[in-house]
This record gives structure tokens, sequence and C-alpha cells, in this order.
């Protein structure tokens, strides 16, 4: 964290005392969301990517598992933030998972390498949780449809930041 100036270290203490305190409120997910997004938030901090980018890593699921909304983590957090919070998040509004997936993907395609660096990290770390959370069959190949789509979209780039073996190990370990 040396990279980061007073001012950058102050502002991810403040982001993570956010998503606590939201998450505290109300979380709709059964992971342990802080921890998982504080991993996640601190890994892009090991690439010196910018503070918002490190931030936005930290609630990245906020919206998602909480009631907390896009305009309050603007408000918070400044628009950069809060445009990468909402690439991140998914929109559920169409029942297909691969349409919903699809778009999502396209979405941060389309925002750049900080999303792409932030979804990966974040599939990455969630990968061990939800291979010991989803034990039937057809949840199993929905996570490894949906992984495998993320891994072809973004080998490149998964490559570049040298996560594709560990990515690639991590879904091998769901398949089994």
């Amino acid at each position: 964290m040396d990279y980061y100036s007073d001012k950058d270290r102050f502002l991810l203490e403040k982001a993570i005392t956010f998503l606590v305190t939201e998450v505290n409120h109300y979380c709709r997910n059964k992971k342990p969301v802080i921890l998982h997004s504080i991993r996640v938030g601190l890994t892009c901090a090991e690439y010196r990517r910018s503070i918002a980018t490190v931030i936005a890593g930290v609630l990245h699921d906020v919206v998602e598992d909480t009631k907390c909304t896009h305009a309050k983590i603007t408000k918070q957090f400044g628009r950069r933030v809060g445009r990468l919070v909402g690439v991140l998040t998914m929109d559920y509004s169409h029942p297909d998972y691969q349409v919903r997936w699809r778009q999502s993907v396209q979405r941060i395609r389309n925002s750049g390498s900080e999303a792409i660096l932030i979804k990966s990290v974040d599939i990455i770390d969630n990968m061990p949780y939800y291979s010991h959370w989803v034990t039937d069959q057809a949840g199993r190949r929905i996570l490894t449809w949906k992984w495998n789509f993320f891994r072809q979209s973004f080998a490149r780039e998964l490559k570049r930041l040298h996560l594709y073996a560990v990515y690639s190990k991590h879904l091998r370990s769901v398949k089994k």
C-alpha cells in the first residue's frame, strides 16, 4: 500500500467502512461479502491501479448484495467509482442467465481494463467459495459456463495480467 498516498489510504478506509455499514444494515448474499470485497480491492491495489479502481473493487458487490444504490456510491466516492460499480453490477432484468452474462461481459469490455481487472479478481476469489457452495450438477454447469465464457472473452487480458493460469486452475477445480 506504500504506492498510495495518505489521502488515498484514507479514502480506501472510508470505502471499507462504507461497505461494512451497508452489509451490516442489510445483506442478501450468503457468502462472506465483507472479506471477499476487501480481498478484491486489495488485489487490485497489488496491480497499482488508481485508488478509484481499488475502491470500486471493494464496493463492486454492494449494490447487488445490499440496499445501497449507485447514486449513493457516486455521491460518496465520485463518478469514476460509481461508473465502475455500475458496470460491475449484474442487471437481472433478463430471465436468461446466459443473456445476462453476455450483456455483463459486453459492459465490462466497453468499460475497459479497470473493470476487467476487478471482475477477473472477483471471479477468481469467488471460485473456491462457489465450488463448495454449489453442489448440484445444474448449478455447477451454470457456473462453469459463465466462468468459461468470461475466460474466453478476456483470455488476452487475463494473460496480460498474469491471471490466466490461476483462473484456469480454479475453473478446473469447479468442474470436479
